[in-house]
């Protein structure tokens, strides 16, 4: 397959050189205000060691990570702010509604973070980004986010496609929460652009409510759309995509 030639747009991203493989990191962290800076979600505590293991693999070889956020903790951030406020109505713009967290305070200085309305400054010339916030917005019930899609960034986020295209990188790691939302629509889109894929099957969470044989559908359908399954330890072993 011929590489992708990047956008030449505000947000495709502009590497220095081109590194073997990047990761998707799917939710497993969000924002602080009293730390100042993302901290692992409760919800990951199951596989939270082996997320440290992949973070500081991608630390020592200096990957580019891309990370989303969870919205249902936005949401319940969201819920507080209006209580604090003495607001009386809910927000119910997805597309509009401000966060609860100021994101930009909870992200290392040198994070890009690429909101859905392009409002935030653009990276300095000649940076080399290697963390990437892909914004994504949805405040309201969790039906109204499965039913609009809130939970896909690469249709929340316009600049998505742009930004894994800018990187110039064939191969992506998946992992991080739930398999059957995020991570499916986080594996389809990356297929989409026509990247390699590799889930690493004990770093995914399902859904709280998943049965296993949803749990075995979903795999099986990823992997029939291209996407490969391996281990933490596999792929830190440099075997993720052997055969």
């Amino acid at each position: 397959m011929t590489k992708p030639t990047p956008l030449h747009q505000p947000h495709a991203i502009s590497p220095t050189s081109s590194p073997a493989c990047a990761m998707f990191d799917v939710d497993t962290r969000n924002p602080s205000l009293a730390e100042g800076r993302m901290v692992f979600s409760p919800r990951v505590a199951a596989i939270e060691p082996m997320l440290r293991q992949l973070f500081d693999y991608r630390r020592r070889h200096d990957l580019p990570l891309v990370f989303t956020t969870c919205l249902g903790v936005l949401r319940e951030l969201r819920k507080a702010q209006v209580a604090a406020a003495g607001e009386h109505s809910p927000c119910q713009a997805p597309a509009s509604c401000p966060y609860a967290v100021p994101f930009a305070d909870c992200l290392d200085p040198d994070t890009r973070y690429v909101s859905v309305d392009g409002s935030f400054p653009p990276p300095q010339p000649h940076s080399a980004d290697r963390d990437i916030f892909l914004e994504r917005r949805g405040c309201c019930t969790p039906e109204e986010n499965v039913a609009s899609f809130a939970y896909d960034v690469f249709i929340n986020n316009p600049h998505a496609a742009d930004v894994i295209r800018g990187l110039e990188v064939r191969r992506w790691a998946v992992f991080g929460l739930a398999l059957e939302y995020c991570i499916k629509a986080a594996t389809h889109g990356l297929l989409n652009l026509g990247c390699d894929v590799v889930l690493l099957a004990d770093a995914v969470l399902p859904s709280a409510h998943s049965s296993p044989q949803t749990v075995a559908a979903t795999y099986r359908e990823l992997q029939q759309h291209g996407a490969r399954l391996c281990t933490v330890r596999e792929f830190l072993e440099g075997k993720a995509w052997d055969g």
